[in-house]
């Protein structure tokens, strides 16, 4: 199965059980042509998709990042195999990012509120077929375009052209550690003739890890802080509970 069809097959999948407010946002007939160019593959080494035991793609673990400087994120990683999804979800808002397990993104949703058949999510985005912001496998040099919808609630979709390329290989040093990465351009406009509209971005990604450590974009820099596993992210969780536990009890006092 393509990449067009497979993720279009697991948007609806995720459709069937999820919430009402995705069939709508699926409603419509667009859908981006998917991938329209790569360039050619040359002889030598290649990149692989990340495995599942890629150390900041592990099922619980938590990635941080300072953002602006300050702001520190954190992401949490849950794995969907029998769907085929991660998705990753910022721990202080519960919004969600869903990407394949090759990283492809399909989009992004709400967090999730308690209904009378459970917990659900609320979609924001969905990316038809999807955005190859890596495409696998990957090598220094390559070039590819693809095209694909933004579909948003309250609004028509939108039909994006982004051209990526891989033009270099670097160390990269961050607050988590020195990598070897991939750095990547993506270039983002309407799929339209004459449109010059362009929103560029810049990532670094490091194979070892199996995903970004640095990213740039609209100006704002993002850096990897620190990467937890599942029961390292528990510890501090139940570590924080007790301190504001203990703050509360002082108060209270």
């Amino acid at each position: 199965m393509g990449l067009r069809n497979g993720l279009f097959c697991g948007l609806l999948a995720i459709a069937a059980c999820s919430s009402p407010q995705e069939e709508q946002l699926l409603e419509g007939p667009l859908e981006g042509a998917g991938i329209v160019f790569v360039s050619e593959q040359p002889s030598g080494f290649a990149l692989d998709p990340p495995s599942a035991d890629a150390r900041a793609l592990q099922e619980g673990a938590e990635l941080v990042y300072r953002r602006g400087g300050d702001r520190i994120a954190r992401l949490r990683v849950e794995r969907d195999a029998e769907l085929g999804f991660l998705r990753l979800i910022d721990t202080d808002t519960g919004l969600q990012t869903l990407h394949s397990l090759d990283l492809v993104e399909v989009g992004r949703d709400a967090p999730r509120q308690d209904g009378e058949e459970g917990a659900v999510n609320l979609p924001l985005l969905r990316l038809l077929p999807g955005d190859p912001w890596l495409l696998f496998p990957m090598w220094q040099g390559k070039e590819w375009v693809a095209e694909f919808a933004s579909h948003a609630p309250g609004r028509e979709p939108i039909l994006l052209r982004v051209e990526y390329h891989c033009d270099a290989r670097e160390m990269v040093t961050t607050p988590a550690g020195t990598f070897s990465c991939l750095r990547v351009w993506r270039a983002a406009g309407l799929a339209r003739e004459g449109s010059e509209l362009r929103r560029t971005s810049l990532y670094w990604y490091a194979p070892e890890l199996g995903f970004v450590v640095r990213r740039l974009d609209d100006g704002q820099l993002l850096e990897l802080e620190a990467i937890l596993t599942a029961e390292e992210a528990a510890v501090e969780r139940a570590a924080a509970g007790e301190a504001a536990a203990t703050t509360e009890g002082e108060v209270g006092a």
